[in-house]
């Protein structure tokens, strides 16, 4: 077989590596810009111990769910995660954190002296940073609702003002939003009688209180159910992009079955979903708008404790509903939209990806819709075991305006559905709570539910799980600034390929640059020997070529580009490869900034530490491995895969790329550094700032 010329091998390894360039940049823009899908990525990382339970005495009868999640719209790190605690012994846990999940602390919910037991907390914050949570207390051996309260917190849960109050006795279902104003709504399902495990005597209705002042004080009742529906509950207020309050609550027609605690099966005659709206800060509803009249109940509950469908409101004026719903057989996550505050509503669409009909059952799905549009519903299943109890959560995503949606799993691990409290009734399984919690910006969400793997069927212990999910697809600049980015890199490579292509047309360099090259870098700020000559009996260097020249003011100096066969181009090609396929495909908890950042310090150092040996310009193909050594393994925590141009850790990344970069010139031995420069920066940093501050 002949040979193939130099020339053509040169031409042919250029194209191949130009090729390889644009098709890591092609792949790269598709992945950011989602045309097709949306891909919820979960964190890498465990997930925080967000509920209080530990490992102490009685832990394993801890059973905390219904988690309702809040992040303050001025300290993007602070959250706010409220659960209702169901046993040993029934109350609320309040967790914040202040660096974005990584830590948490407990604060306890304030009441009056005298008064003990908070109990089914909600959480909102107001637009100025301002943390408000609801909560009822409970007396008596039937924790009973005595009174509905309100705290504040002007420190993101830290330190909760003395309480306010909303109203008085068997307030049940509580919930919270906040206007653009600061404005305070407070809805509930408001008690008129009790029996075992039932509403009795007249209807309740579900009733609204107003405060205008930030929640010191509160307006009197006003009911927001039509009064012609008698069994009504499960509301949830939210406040839409036109500053109106919206309320979505259930219809549950003549359930008397659940309402009165009966013996049978499921409710089969359909309930409603109805939305009242309020033009004029909750002093008055409109009459109840039907939103969908068939839902098919898919479990029997208790009438005071249902579970909950799930309210969202958009910056465009959308709205969206989610719920649990058995017409196909098992019960499917459905979801309907309205693009116009509720005039028009969407027919349902079935959000699980499963196929319908094949026994897998959906609980609890939670609603929220980013600022740019996305919508997001977290929720429940056992679809990995259709025919037992292990349930997992899983997240499901839309791009397109609820059309279509991909789901993921977000759950490490399945965990048992049995868990839980037990209810006195025989007719309503172990109490996972009536909602989970769920709230999205246009790159993240946040996701909570109740999770029963440290408890079994002998300890009730629930505690609440919680991730960041990074979702790809949604933030198009991002997305486009980052393809553009690695475009650039990407777009170098080929550069430096096709200048292969050019015939040689500069001068050799001397010894001193030669030698340079081949070592890898000489002493800091030292030049080379005289470069006329070499010692008698040593081998004369191999001239190095410049690409071209670059001209400065009057002065010309050369330019050195690799050759196609320096094999840290093709190290370099992988690296770049497992970067792309990273920020992609492979959810690496790095920004493309801090890949940057780490490339660009190394490269600007060892530029300017050669140009001032050798007044030469060498492409930095040693700094560059260097700076993607250290991009490939450093993390800094807190920083998540979608989070495009994130500087988080910034100082530490320049630390990290520089000690490596310099150790090669500081720490030699007979002309060669002593360890991979990369290594051993990464190590230093391990050790100097340790592992709260970065992650391998």
């Amino acid at each position: 077989m002949t040979a193939m010329a130099p020339d053509h091998r040169r031409r042919w390894s250029a194209l191949a590596i130009g090729a390889l360039a644009v098709a890591l940049a092609a792949a790269t823009a598709g992945a950011a810009l989602g045309i097709s899908t949306v891909r919820a990525q979960v964190q890498l990382r465990a997930e925080a111990p967000v509920s209080p339970g530990g490992t102490g005495p009685g832990a394993d009868r801890l059973a905390i769910n219904s988690p309702a999640v809040a992040r303050n719209p001025r300290r993007a790190g602070n959250i706010v995660v409220a659960s209702r605690i169901e046993a040993p012994g029934r109350g609320a846990s309040l967790a914040w954190s202040n660096d974005d999940g990584s830590t948490w602390g407990h604060s306890d919910l304030p009441l009056p002296h005298g008064l003990d037991h908070p109990y089914d907390p909600d959480v909102a914050f107001a637009p100025d940073g301002t943390l408000h949570v609801v909560y009822v207390n409970l007396h008596g051996l039937g924790n009973t609702p005595d009174h509905l309260w309100l705290s504040h917190s002007g420190d993101g849960g830290r330190n909760l003002s003395p309480p306010v109050l909303v109203t008085g006795s068997l307030a049940f279902q509580p919930r919270l939003a906040v206007g653009p104003q600061g404005t305070v709504f407070v809805t509930w399902l408001q008690g008129v009688g009790l029996g075992q495990l039932s509403l009795v005597g007249a209807p309740s209705p579900i009733m609204a209180a107003t405060s205008s002042d930030a929640g010191r004080s509160f307006s009197s009742p006003v009911q927001v159910s039509d009064v012609a529906r008698v069994r009504v509950g499960a509301a949830t207020p939210v406040v839409a992009s036109d500053g109106s309050l919206v309320v979505l609550y259930e219809d549950f027609g003549g359930d008397v079955r659940d309402f009165q605690n009966l013996d049978g099966p499921v409710w089969t005659d359909p309930f409603a979903l109805v939305m009242t709206r309020s033009d004029d800060a909750g002093e008055t509803f409109t009459p109840g708008r039907v939103i969908d009249s068939a839902v098919v109940p898919a479990e029997r509950f208790v009438a005071f404790a249902p579970p909950f469908p799930s309210f969202a409101a958009g910056a465009d004026g959308s709205l969206v509903v989610a719920w649990a719903d058995a017409r196909h057989g098992e019960p499917d996550v459905l979801l309907s939209r309205s693009a116009d505050l509720g005039g028009s509503w969407s027919s349902p669409v079935v959000v699980n990806s499963d196929p319908v009909g094949h026994g897998v059952e959906h609980r609890l799905p939670a609603a929220a819709v980013a600022p740019g549009g996305r919508i997001d519903v977290l929720f429940l299943d056992n679809r990995l075991q259709p025919s037992g109890p292990g349930l997992d959560a899983h997240l499901a995503s839309s791009a397109d305006s609820g059309n279509t949606f991909t789901d993921q799993r977000l759950s490490r691990s399945s965990f048992d559905g049995r868990i839980g409290p037990a209810i006195v009734s025989g007719h309503v399984a172990p109490d996972l709570g009536q909602r989970l919690g769920l709230t999205s910006d246009d790159d993240h969400a946040l996701a909570a539910w109740t999770d029963t793997t440290l408890g079994s069927l002998t300890a009730v212990r629930q505690d609440v799980a919680l991730v960041r999910v990074g979702v790809s697809g949604q933030s198009r600049l991002g997305g486009i600034l980052a393809s553009l980015a690695l475009l650039a890199v990407a777009a170098v490579a080929a550069g430096a390929a096709l200048a292969a292509l050019q015939p040689a047309r500069a001068r050799a360099l001397g010894a001193g640059a030669a030698a340079l090259l081949r070592r890898g870098g000489g002493p800091l700020l030292r030049r080379p020997a005289a470069r006329a000559g070499t010692a008698a009996g040593a081998r004369p260097p191999t001239p190095v070529v410049a690409s071209f020249h670059l001209r400065l003011g009057s002065r010309r100096y050369p330019v050195v580009l690799p050759k196609l066969r320096d094999p840290r181009l093709h190290v370099a090609a992988c690296l770049l490869s497992v970067q792309v396929l990273g920020q992609t495909s492979l959810n690496f908890q790095i920004s493309v900034a801090q890949i940057l950042l780490s490339l660009g310090v190394c490269a600007v150092l060892e530029l300017g530490i050669t140009f001032v040996q050798l007044r030469v310009f060498i492409w930095p193909a040693s700094a560059l491995l260097t700076g993607n050594g250290v991009a490939l393994i450093f993390r800094v925590p807190g920083t998540q895969h979608g989070d495009w141009w994130s500087l988080r850790g910034a100082g530490i990344f320049v630390f990290a790329a520089a000690f490596s970069l310099l150790s090669k010139y500081l720490l030699r031995l007979r002309g060669r550094h002593l360890f991979n420069p990369s290594n051993l920066g990464l190590v230093v940093c391990f050790l100097l700032f340790g592992s709260t501050r970065v992650d391998p």
